[in-house]
């Protein structure tokens, strides 16, 4: 029979309920489909291809190679003498043991700019993925392996194969095709860098096989070509790789098109405590799966999965609000335009190839803050830089050329789509080979652009390869940068050092800097000029520099003195890049006056209190290098605080730095908590930073380390402020803090003084928390519920703290039980978790002491069923802004309210009212690895949920709900559960009613009035 597909999203929705009393059915007709329903596209030829292709005005494309000169090509590198290797993917997608994938090396032998010789240089490899020229070879990833070949003999076929590494993929119970590594780099640092994919692995080097292997999770990887060492680095893309002309880093994985990626190897090496905020960033101001606008038909096929989808016919996510095209989905390849020959309006703009919607999209890039941000270079815009309305157009690499063109990668496939996401009664009639004979690679240049004779790298001496590294084609510098450090050749030292001193371009002065240093050719004076250059860009790189040299800055006053200067430098960038720099040089510096004038400029920097996490982090971060940095830090702080001339953010600082006095031996530590608590004298500053670094000290509490003469005046200062009701609250809050942390019996008087006073709400959490810390969890509960003034709000925030514990929440069961208070006082939210509890013991004590139905139909259908007329309805937004305040906005941001632990919910508008939904209804149902839970147990068996984000060889950093980040020291860790759900709790939209629901939506969609959105 035929599918029945509804002409509208509108008739769609009326059927829907229709399909869920038999989703998942394998017997469902609606689920029935046949050959003629799935009609298959024809191919077209290369040249009616280029027919197809739409490039934006003032630009054509051109046909460098087609089949059978090259098929299925998914990577591709030019040699210094302009031949071009292309990796060949023959057995995408599910032949992977026939091992079908090649290495074809490609010659233009007249120069007309089509590559009509073509020899197989290395067969028999079981899907390749990325590859690099390397002295007269190739480097090339074939999972679990990174391979080298080379023709020794000169006959254009490889006959020395070598292995360099294996491993990746090992710890995957099955590959993913479209995460494995790829797309090998040159870059600055005179090295390769690779994307590692989201197959993870155990890696192995040869050179060193009793090295301990390099656990591969959601990072990328730096290989040294001449030692076949490889080294580990930030990372998260799942295919796609690019750097611009000055070393920043951008990735992509599917919908995630353009992301940001910092450079923490500095912060590695240091092995430090502080916890540098997130790596990796979305960096699209339209969104992470923003709008494409195509011109290929949608396949048959995508229509009728996504039809099954939205009817919870089938598993899957449902994006685009229904709508099977329209949006990134298949970012498969990212590159930043480096060339010579558009223009500069597009230079270090991005290309980013989406396979599956038969296209490439254009980004322009404002680089203006630490965080990069990309936009349609004309937001209005309905169009694509290139588009085909062939749906076997698949590209999935963008390269720049030797000529300063931009290459284009067309795979040329029927189906392109991961098998996993195709159901199996859709499968069986497509073919997922079908293409695997075609391929083209296009070029795109300028209309006007005629074609120009090159001299390639490899055709000249070496002392024109010095030249070379000013060159407008980013091309010609990376490859000479990369024969020059190839050569090892000292002579080119004194060229090399003219060209940083010489050179009008500061991106050719950068180059010949790290050139330098490839050739062990970089000294100490080699960068105080470039510390002082016009450019910014210039001196953020020649500060990163000096990091190989802080050990002889104290013998070269002028190169200290140029560093130094660096800390009042206007641009954001130099000032993060210098302070990471910084805590190095704090760490060997022996003069002492120069170091105390260091920190306290860094002390009265802005930077402090920025609105940039990633400034503020910067700021404290060497100062926390040492007990006696941050002591002197303290200092300074605690005397302008005294002067009355600092901020109250700095106190963020303070706590920071009193916590790096805590990471001392116990001996040292206490004489430098004494040192503070004796400054501050008998002050509410001196409770307040016992308070603050015995927040998150984890059984590090600095208070028994103080003296019954330094212990008791600051006991009789805290009580005598819960006395006085005239004291500010916040002066009482850190006084009954205080109290509690050494606690003195007397604070559970004091906490029934606080509560009975008008207190605001966002006292409570720190209340309740303290509190639960101290004393047993039946006393607290009987303390906090016998006072009626504050019992209603403090309920708010004590009961889910409790349920999220299973202790307490077995003693919050037997109040319930007891008739201990009254049954008015459990919201439906309380209910919710408590039937919905992880602990299968709670969650069935819950149900039957609260009278729940245990046969109630909570699954993700009947919850479907019951509120799918929520998608085509419309609400209160005012209502849907309270809900997402009371259950979303602890973990998700929207137009800036809430806190970011999951998503922010802009990027997912997008998706429309369905996928919302249904995200809402089972978040379990197609989960980012990034968004898993994680579940910490500290050494005193307290217990921790939440999200990783970010990890490093001391620390694991834990986000919870409300953004709360625990920072966890590996030795601390007990236990370390990963969990294989998403974060995100189910039954969210428990106890709420379709119009509750139907608000909700036009909430987060911006549907509702103006008032609601803003």
């Amino acid at each position: 029979m035929n599918f029945f597909l509804p002409k509208s999203l509108f008739g769609w929705i009326l059927v829907l309920p229709l399909f869920i009393g038999t989703a998942f059915s394998q017997t469902d007709p609606f689920k029935s489909v046949e050959s003629y329903d799935l009609p298959r596209l024809l191919p077209r030829s290369p040249e009616h291809s280029l027919d197809s292709l739409q490039v934006q005005p003032g630009f054509r494309v051109e046909l460098a190679a087609s089949e059978p000169q090259v098929v299925d090509p998914v990577a591709m590198a030019f040699d210094e003498l302009g031949n071009l290797y292309v990796v060949e993917m023959r057995g995408y997608s599910e032949r992977r043991d026939d091992r079908l994938g090649r290495i074809r090396l490609l010659r233009d032998e007249d120069q007309d700019g089509f590559y009509e010789s073509s020899v197989i240089f290395a067969d028999g490899l079981a899907w390749p993925t990325g590859i690099a020229c390397w002295d007269g070879g190739v480097f090339v990833i074939e999972t679990p392996n990174l391979l080298y070949f080379k023709d020794t003999d000169q006959d254009g076929k490889s006959d020395l194969r070598k292995l360099i590494a294996t491993g990746f993929g090992s710890t995957a119970t099955r590959l993913n095709m479209q995460g494995l590594p790829n797309n090998l780099r040159w870059t600055l640092d005179n090295e390769f860098h690779g994307a590692g994919g989201t197959n993870g692995g155990m890696i192995q080097v040869t050179s060193d096989p009793q090295a301990e292997p390099l656990r591969l999770n959601r990072q990328d990887f730096r290989l040294d070509p001449f030692h076949g060492s490889l080294i580990l680095s930030e990372g998260g893309g799942q295919h796609g790789l690019a750097f611009d002309d000055f070393g920043d880093k951008y990735v992509c994985s599917n919908s995630h098109h353009i992301q940001y990626c910092l450079d923490y190897r500095i912060i590695r090496e240091q092995s430090a405590r502080g916890t540098p905020p997130r790596h990796l960033l979305d960096i699209a101001m339209d969104g992470a799966s923003a709008e494409v606008f195509r011109t290929s038909p949608d396949e048959p096929w995508r229509i009728i999965r996504t039809h099954w989808r939205a009817a919870g016919l089938e598993e899957g996510p449902v994006e685009g609000g229904g709508r099977p095209s329209g949006y990134f989905t298949a970012a498969t390849g990212i590159d930043i335009y480096r060339g010579n020959a558009f223009g500069e309006g597009f230079k270090g703009s991005a290309f980013i190839a989406d396979a599956g919607s038969n296209l490439v999209h254009h980004k322009m890039i404002d680089r203006s803050g630490i965080i990069p941000k990309a936009h349609r270079p004309i937001p209005d815009e309905e169009s694509e830089f290139l588009r085909s309305s062939d749906n076997w157009f698949r590209p999935v690499q963008c390269l720049n050329g030797p000529d300063g063109n931009l290459y284009v990668l067309d795979m040329y496939r029927e189906v392109i789509e991961h098998p996993w996401s195709l159901p199996p009664e859709i499968k069986k009639y497509l073919d997922l080979n079908s293409g695997n004979d075609r391929g083209r690679i296009y070029r795109i240049v300028p209309e006007k652009r005629q074609r120009q004779t090159l001299d390639y790298p490899g055709n000249l001496e070496k002392e024109s390869w010095v030249a070379l590294l000013r060159h407008a084609n980013a091309w010609h510098r990376e490859t000479a940068a990369r024969l020059i450090f190839h050569s090892r050749d000292e002579s080119l030292i004194p060229a090399l050092r003219d060209l940083v001193k010489e050179s009008e371009m500061s991106v050719g002065r950068i180059h010949g800097l790290y050139a330098l240093r490839g050739l062990n050719g970089l000294k100490p004076d080699d960068l105080i000029a470039p510390l002082r250059d016009s450019d910014p860009r210039v001196r953020s790189h020649a500060v990163r520099l000096c990091y190989a040299f802080l050990d002889q800055m104290e013998t070269h006053p002028a190169l200290m003195k140029a560093f130094l200067e660096i800390q009042s430098d206007e641009d954001p960038k130099v000032r993060y890049r210098y302070s990471i720099v910084l805590r190095g040089l704090f760490d060997i510096m022996k003069n002492e006056p120069l170091k105390k004038e260091a920190i306290r400029k860094l002390v009265e920097s802005s930077d402090w209190y920025s609105d940039d996490p990633y400034l503020r982090f910067a700021a404290l971060y060497p100062l926390t290098s040492a007990p006696g940095v941050s002591m002197q830090a303290l200092k300074i702080v605690l005397a302008e605080i005294e002067r009355g001339r600092m901020p109250e953010t700095f106190w963020q600082g303070v706590k920071e730095l009193g916590r790096a006095l805590l990471s001392a031996d116990s001996e040292t530590s206490e004489s430098n908590i004494r040192q503070v608590v004796q400054q501050f004298g008998n002050s509410p500053d001196a409770v307040r930073f016992l308070v603050e670094i015995s927040g998150n000290s984890r059984g590090k509490s600095p208070m028994p380390w103080l003296s019954t003469d330094e212990w008791v005046p600051l006991r009789n200062h805290s009580m005598g402020v819960l006395e006085d009701s005239e004291q500010a609250l916040a002066l009482q809050l850190y006084a009954f803090r205080y109290l509690s942390l050494v606690r003195e019996p007397v604070s559970i008087v004091a906490a029934q003084g606080i509560l009975t006073s008008d207190i605001d709400s966002i006292f409570i959490d720190d209340i309740v928390s303290v509190l639960f810390r101290s004393w047993e969890s039946s006393k607290v509960l009987r303390l906090l519920l016998s006072n009626s003034e504050a019992s209603s709000i403090i309920r708010e925030r004590l009961f889910p703290r409790m349920v999220s514990r299973s202790s307490q929440a077995r003693i919050l069961l037997s109040w319930i039980e007891g008739e201990k208070f009254e049954r008015s006082w459990i919201s439906d939210d309380l209910i919710r978790s408590m039937t919905l509890h992880p602990d299968s013991e709670i969650r069935s004590e819950s149900r039957e002491i609260l009278g729940i139905d245990p046969d109630q139909d909570s699954s993700p259908e009947a919850l479907l069923a019951k509120y799918s007329p929520a998608i085509g309805s419309h609400g209160d937004p005012d209502v849907g802004r309270t809900i997402h305040e009371t259950r979303c906005a602890t973990c998700h941001r929207l137009r800036g309210a809430g806190f970011q632990v999951g998503p922010d919910l802009e990027s997912v508008v997008a998706g429309g009212r369905e996928t919302i939904l249904l995200n809402i209804i089972n978040p379990d149902r197609e989960v980012n690895p990034i968004y898993m839970g994680h579940t910490v147990t500290d050494a005193s068996d307290e217990t921790f949920t939440g999200i990783v984000t970010a990890i490093n060889a001391e620390v694991f950093t834990l986000r919870q709900a409300s953004a709360l980040d625990q920072v966890f020291h590996f030795d601390e860790i007990k236990s370390l559960e990963k969990h294989t759900q998403s974060f995100m709790p189910q039954g969210l939209l428990q106890g709420l009613s379709i119009e509750e629901v139907s608000g909700l939506l036009d909430y987060i969609t911006g549907s509702g009035p103006s008032s609601a959105k803003n």
